[in-house]
């Protein structure tokens, strides 16, 4: 995801509140460059942390990757409650029919 965005002040740190600019720059460069950010007005906190976070690799919370069920050891449910671990389909079996439905899509 870091190919495709990088939060700035425009789309990004200027919409979120001094609160979360200060914690994103926690969680980038550390406590001591947030400190900094109590002292600022808004719009100079949301260029500082742009500043600063340009290049950490650092994205929002939304845009980042959660680790896999599998992997966590956790059960994982959809946001209507359907538990993704006991699925009754197989994704093989899925494409087969799909296949067989398009043959020539298939080639």
């Amino acid at each position: 995801m870091t190919a495709w965005f990088e939060p700035t002040a425009d789309n990004y740190f200027g919409r979120i509140s001094k609160t979360g600019i200060e914690q994103a720059i926690a969680e980038a460069k550390g406590a001591d460059f947030a400190a900094r950010v109590s002292r600022m007005k808004k719009a100079d906190a949301a260029a500082y942390a742009e500043r600063q976070i340009a290049g950490t690799g650092w994205l929002p919370a939304v845009f980042r990757i959660a680790p896999a069920a599998e992997e966590a050891g956790e059960q994982v449910e959809d946001a209507s409650g359907f538990d993704t671990n006991d699925c009754p389909f197989d994704v093989d079996d899925r494409l087969e029919v799909e296949s067989d439905a398009f043959p020539e899509a298939a080639e």
